[in-house]
């Protein structure tokens, strides 16, 4: 499972969402402004996430975006899921062992750490500790 720059500032933009849940819609403008990214760019990932349900979007004054899924259940392996495609990895005919070829069994074994560690870690909790993905 690799992590795209599109997972991360999905990551940073509900991070941003949750932190200010209290505010109201938070509009793309100031989600770009505060990640330093341009809004054409998040338009695309709030696309993804939007169909996915993981944000909901309001028109008009005050409009703008707002977790529809609590944050709780928002984990960044899903996120990691839901942009980053492992279609980078080569297709092999006949399964490796990790006797012929140690390198990718340690790359499974990499893969399968880190989407464990991925999914016990929520939005929420990354809001909480103020960090940034």
């Amino acid at each position: 499972m690799n992590t795209s720059n599109k997972s991360r500032v999905a990551l940073d933009s509900l991070v941003i969402l949750q932190k200010k849940q209290n505010k109201g819609a938070i509009s793309l403008v100031s989600i770009a402004q505060e990640l330093n990214v341009s809004v054409s760019y998040l338009e695309l990932i709030f696309r993804s996430l939007r169909e996915a349900g993981l944000v909901a979007a309001s028109r008009g004054p005050g409009g703008g975006y707002k977790l529809s899924t609590p944050a709780e259940e928002i984990t960044p392996q899903g996120v990691c899921l839901l942009f980053d495609a492992e279609s980078d990895e080569p297709v092999v005919n006949a399964p490796l062992s990790p006797e012929s070829a140690p390198v990718h069994a340690l790359a499974d074994r990499m893969k399968l750490v880190k989407q464990a560690f991925l999914s016990q870690i929520t939005v929420k909790s990354l809001a909480s500790q103020g960090a940034m993905v």
